[in-house]
């Protein structure tokens, strides 16, 4: 991580605005850095490629978005209609 140039009271506020670190890609950005550290910036694109698909994957869901592409492309050649939409669940509503 780079050090900031001014250091200010909202420095600290701000280093996460940029990371996956309290989201669900947390072990995947982890794990990506945890290989990077051990052989360098440069080195990391190819040694660590393994880590940085997934980390991708996480972050981007490009293979969940075709998958869901491709549902949708045989729904529709088959003629299939769409399920109905369930009523909501008035029980679990607190007022």
């Amino acid at each position: 991580m780079a050090v900031p140039v001014f250091y200010t009271p909202l420095t600290k506020a701000q280093l996460g605005f940029f990371s996956h670190q309290k989201g669900p890609c947390a072990d995947f950005e982890m794990d990506f850095f945890r290989c990077a550290s051990r052989v360098g910036q440069t080195k990391s694109v190819t040694v660590c490629k393994k880590e940085l698909d997934d980390f991708a994957e996480c972050a981007m869901k490009k293979k969940e978005f075709e998958r869901y592409v491709i549902m949708q492309k045989e729904r529709k050649k088959q003629g299939r209609p769409y399920a109905p939409t369930p009523a909501p669940d008035v029980a679990g509503i607190i007022n």
